[in-house]
């Protein structure tokens, strides 16, 4: 009504209408922070689940070698662990 008649508004009048725009702008917003959770969060599960994966795939791995090589030892000396040789044919110096 005050715009058909020419008058201008009071600045209080203006900051109260910028807070009503304002809040009505929060309003419509609220579900945004749901919406990009349920966005973000199956890439940051599916992140982690994949990191987790890699790791066990390379323990997996890592534990497969380490037991080729111990039988490899096994059949080639006949000892399990990476025991000395027997000292008794080696002299000491002094």
């Amino acid at each position: 009504m005050n715009r058909q008649l020419g008058k201008r508004r009071h600045p209080d009048m203006q900051r109260h209408g910028a807070m009503i725009r304002l809040a009505r702008a929060v309003r419509c917003t609220r579900g945004s922070a749901l919406v990009e959770m349920a966005v973000v969060m199956p890439m940051l599960l599916i992140l982690f689940a994949s990191i987790f994966e890699f790791g066990r795939l390379f323990h997996t791995r890592l534990t497969a070698r380490h037991a080729v090589i111990e039988a490899t030892r096994f059949a080639v000396t006949g000892r399990r662990h990476r025991q000395p040789a027997d000292r008794r044919g080696i002299r000491r110096r002094h």
